[in-house]
């Protein structure tokens, strides 16, 4: 067994996590490590759901790790991953005694180039995969925060990187909820958590998202979710509770269960799913009153 597997297995044992969940989040660390190692930690800023996780303490576990430009001025160089990737695979090495590499998409998605390097270590005679995705799209509100070190760590204490507000992350959610294909539970765990936060839905930064993603059709698709999640609040309701089984710990999980959290918060999304549709046909109105 790997020291990183030893290490794993103290704290999912300590925590009451799975092994899998604390094995990609000490990775997720040596990523960041890595990152703010590099030149390319002066041009990014961190999104998603692991950044709720390591930056504002979100309670449940994620996978993968989202970025996005600090900001419009931004150009990215891909090269800079190269210098990243370097120092990745070195900190792998001298750490855990394992291998790892990067592998690079060249495909362009949505009108949106990003780079998504896979990281894959063997973990009990398989491989682990986490995804580092770069979106060539701005941020709009952002700050330097320090990481939350979950494991006591060494040298995560001192762990800091440019990260999204709140309330762009929440905007960034909502767009989520609406563009992707399939409607995806922890997005909905994600909005449900930061609006608990007392976290304000910015309009305007929803509709420059609306731009920057090539996404005019957003309140058609958001309208589509919001009723399929309506029509079959039960299956969803299923569905929701059996992922999030993979992301929060196993003793937290099951007093969310008992006490219905599931259900409710996927009756508050869609109320303020349904808010953000009313703000955007109102804003469509006061648009056609100026023109007339």
């Amino acid at each position: 067994m790997s020291d990183l597997e030893n290490i794993a297995d103290s704290y999912a044992f300590e925590l009451g996590n799975t092994k899998d969940a604390v094995i990609k989040e000490i990775l997720h660390y040596d990523i960041l490590q890595s990152l703010s190692q590099s030149d390319i930690a002066n041009d990014i800023v961190f999104q998603g759901g692991t950044s709720l996780r390591l930056c504002y303490g979100n309670n449940r576990h994620s996978e993968d790790l989202d970025f996005a430009l600090k900001d419009e001025k931004v150009d990215f160089d891909e090269a800079l991953l190269k210098e990243f990737e370097k120092i990745f695979v070195s900190t792998i090495r001298n750490k855990y005694n394992l291998e790892a590499e990067l592998s690079y998409s060249k495909e362009n998605e949505d009108f949106v180039k990003k780079w998504t390097a896979k990281v894959f270590l063997p973990i009990s005679h398989r491989k682990a995969k986490i995804n580092i995705e770069i979106c060539d799209v701005p941020s709009y509100d952002n700050k330097v925060m320090n990481v939350i070190n979950h494991y006591s760590l060494k040298n995560n204490d001192d762990l800091i990187i440019r990260v999204k507000s709140l309330e762009e992350i929440l905007a960034d959610k909502i767009l989520a909820l609406g563009c992707r294909k399939y409607i995806k539970y922890r997005d909905i765990w994600d909005i449900k958590w930061i609006l608990d936060k007392n976290t304000s839905i910015n309009l305007e930064w929803i509709n420059n998202k609306i731009c920057d993603y090539h996404a005019s059709n957003f309140p058609i698709k958001l309208a589509q979710k919001l009723e399929e999640l309506q029509e079959n609040k039960e299956a969803h309701n299923n569905g929701f509770i059996n992922e999030m089984s993979r992301f929060v710990k196993p003793v937290l999980f099951e007093k969310y269960k008992k006490l219905d959290f599931f259900a409710e918060t996927i009756d508050e999304v869609l109320e303020n799913g349904e808010n953000v549709l009313e703000l955007l046909k109102e804003q469509e109105y006061t648009k056609y009153l100026r023109k007339s």
